[in-house]
């Protein structure tokens, strides 16, 4: 095959996985919203309220619910999961064109991962929840890293003001919004502004914006781990929603609080016994492939990236990018829902590393012997037959978000082509 046939073969396949789900999405979420786009259960995390008292994770269900006599329910939360997942679309896309990646292996990897795009958009998974408006904040945050390394001194002190004003001001809301922010986000968030910090010692402002930053955030978590809600103002959360989208999303018992409605006076302890059922039920034996092999695409990923500048020296490429995927990492012991831990935490980590190449502080020399061990390790991984195997990874198999069915470890391409016509044939209609 010609180098140029190969180029087109390439290109092609890298159009398809990344427009072929965002066209699912919004042919799926945009279409006819008399049927549920995805589960009830899953939909009724955002219309958590305010209606019975300050509660955590009540935020976004409370704007849903001012907004409710304008736009009916089911659309606020169909435009917002959608417009959410292509905002986080679009800006991966610019932030890896921007870093001057150019590697096509990177980019194929980064969207066939579980949990990453193609299975995002084609599943109509992963996006729905409430992580999917931390990827799309995570990103802009890198967006701005990407333009403070690009500008003259003097525009690069606006920009980091702008990072630094963002992060101070949105970072709560994340927090009002979901409070498992504080583990899922918010380390790489921090760890984003402490680069900075490094990058730009005669900022002192930085150092206390970083304390500030943990204050707050830390604060926020712990007010709302005071206000986790109890079966009284879960009732009245779900009272407060109109009687037709209860009918909507429970028809059966539309006077019964649902699914995460219900369990958000949970405690820490019951969710941390979630986690048993992952064992109990043989759940684990799907999480021994996913999460090593998604581990692996990750490495990958961090090989040749780390690799593009520095062939033969090592760097604290290796160092921040572990750290940042490390330290995200605390919900898969928190709660039981490792198929959206991994889908963000995999997302997020390839974001971070994106920008690394960009990073002054990511390219100074390594002087940890582990870690240079490590990052000897990770060269060996720079190969084309597990590039390969990592693109039939992502094409053969689909990860779960949660409660594991080893009948659906296989991609649906069946239910894939059937949501496509059934999608524009609703698209037709309308």
């Amino acid at each position: 095959m010609s180098s140029r046939k190969y180029a087109l073969l390439k290109f092609t396949f890298l159009a398809f996985i990344l427009e072929a789900p965002l066209l699912i999405a919004y042919l799926w979420m945009m279409g006819n919203v008399s049927q549920a786009r995805f589960n009830p259960r899953q939909m009724s995390e955002w219309l958590i309220n305010y209606q019975g008292g300050f509660v955590r994770r009540g935020l976004v269900g409370e704007i849903i619910l001012k907004i409710s006599s304008v736009f009916p329910i089911t659309t606020s939360i169909y435009a917002i999961v959608f417009w959410a997942f292509a905002a986080y679309v679009a800006l991966f896309l610019v932030i890896y064109l921007k870093a001057r990646i150019q590697d096509w292996s990177v980019l194929a990897v980064a969207i066939l991962l579980q949990g990453g795009i193609f299975h995002m958009g084609s599943g109509g998974i992963f996006y729905i929840r409430k992580e999917g408006i931390f990827l799309v904040f995570f990103s802009i945050l890198c967006l701005i890293y990407l333009n403070i390394q690009a500008s003259s001194l003097r525009r690069r002190s606006i920009w980091i003001g702008l990072l630094t004003f963002l992060l101070l001001t949105i970072s709560p809301l994340m927090v009002l919004m979901h409070e498992a922010y504080l583990f899922m986000g918010f380390p790489a968030a921090f760890l984003l502004l402490w680069i900075v910090q490094k990058e730009n010692p005669d900022l002192g402002y930085l150092k206390k914006a970083l304390i500030f930053l943990a204050l707050e955030v830390v604060g926020l978590f712990v007010l709302c781990s005071m206000f986790h809600g109890d079966a009284l103002q879960s009732q009245a959360i779900w009272d407060a929603l109109p009687f037709q989208d209860r009918l909507f999303l429970s028809p059966t018992a539309p006077y019964t609080p649902l699914g995460p409605i219900d369990s958000v006076a949970w405690s820490l302890g019951q969710h941390l016994a979630t986690i048993y059922g992952i064992f109990s039920t043989g759940g684990i034996f799907v999480w021994i492939l996913f999460i090593p092999a998604n581990g692996l695409a990750l490495m990958y990923v961090l090989s040749r990236l780390e690799t593009a500048k520095t062939s033969t020296a090592y760097v604290q490429f290796t160092r921040l990018a572990l750290i940042g995927l490390l330290s995200s990492s605390a919900m898969f012991f928190i709660a039981s829902d490792w198929g959206r831990w991994l889908a963000y935490l995999s997302n997020q980590t390839v974001l971070l590393m994106f920008i690394l190449t960009q990073s002054q502080l990511a390219h100074s020399p390594e002087k940890n012997q582990a870690l240079i061990s490590i990052g000897r390790v990770l060269r060996y991984l720079n190969k084309s037959w597990i590039l390969y195997l990592l693109i039939a990874y992502g094409l053969l198999f689909q990860m779960q978000e949660c409660c594991v069915d080893y009948r659906h470890n296989l991609f649906p391409y069946d239910g894939y082509f059937q949501i496509l016509v059934e999608s524009l044939g609703i698209y037709w209609h309308f």
